[in-house]
């Protein structure tokens, strides 16, 4: 976070201004890899490239089935998000997980639920053209959910990188993420790599998008976690177009909305699926 942080005040003390990039599309609908995560917080996820100023509202959760070991897994959560532009090129960003149920289902069931866990990041643009756009970013996820002795405290950082291609655009990441204990009970912590590549293809003249990614892990189970694949429907209702060589772009402010869903294909991680919806209001 404090690279980040230098980083983000070198990027934000250069005097170009920067031109608008097709890839952070004015339409106002998400941009970059699906957003739907396997872990609280989105730890670990390749982010949005672009900065945004919206706030929305997500709903979503987990299923894992082991039939063998008979043993499965339930979640689901409701969280607020918030993404601030600071300048063209840094934005901080955060979620608040307002309920989290976690349910097991084992020989001996376990349940849980209340307030989940608190992201807050940062976002800072390293590179944007018409036509591309490179950024880092980082975040902690901090242990508000309930514990017991010991509490969860998380954080990642990695890069994004996207590039505008006939209706929609390719793009990437990588990211290193990790978690250690706080308070009483064994503290060792974990770490991993992860990753994803995809595509986004919108329908031409309208505000949406389809959203395919490949997702990959590796450490966080001591060994290959998933591959696995990624999609998403997006939309949004800001003004259709493209920005322009010379700077103009039309109005991306409006509502937008994305429903995602994300199952690990191969790997130790036992999850089946997790979905995710968000709706928000973009304001720049």
């Amino acid at each position: 976070m404090i690279a980040l942080l230098l980083a983000a005040w070198a990027n934000d003390a250069r005097p170009a201004i920067l031109i608008p990039s097709k890839v952070c599309n004015p339409v106002g609908r998400p941009s970059g890899p699906v957003s739907v995560g396997l872990l609280p917080g989105r730890l670990g996820n390749t982010v949005d490239p672009c900065v945004r100023t919206e706030a929305g509202i997500a709903v979503g959760g987990g299923l894992l089935v082991d039939t063998p070991d008979f043993y499965g897994r339930i979640q689901a959560f409701g969280a607020l998000d918030v993404r601030v532009g600071l300048s063209e090129r840094v934005e901080l960003h955060g979620r608040f997980e307002g309920f989290r149920l976690d349910n097991v289902i084992a020989p001996v069931a376990v349940s849980a639920s209340g307030i989940g866990a608190t992201s807050i990041g940062m976002t800072v643009v390293l590179e944007q053209s018409l036509d591309h756009v490179i950024s880092a970013h980082g975040q902690v996820v901090l242990p508000t959910q309930p514990h017991v002795n010991a509490a969860p405290l998380a954080l990642d950082a990695g890069m994004t990188a996207a590039r505008a291609v006939k209706n929609g655009d390719l793009h990437g990441g990588v990211a290193v993420y990790g978690q250690g204990m706080l308070g009483r009970g064994p503290s060792a912590g974990k770490a991993a790599l992860s990753g994803r590549i995809g595509t986004t293809q919108r329908i031409t003249k309208t505000g949406l998008a389809f959203v395919l990614d490949a997702p990959l892990s590796v450490g966080w189970t001591g060994g290959f976690d998933h591959l696995g694949l990624a999609g998403a429907f997006r939309f949004g209702t800001g003004r259709v177009g493209d920005p322009t060589p010379d700077g103009e772009s039309p109005d991306g402010r409006g509502l937008y909305g994305e429903l995602g869903v994300m199952a690990p294909l191969f790997g130790r991680e036992r999850t089946l699926a997790a979905l995710e919806l968000k709706i928000g209001a973009r304001f720049r």
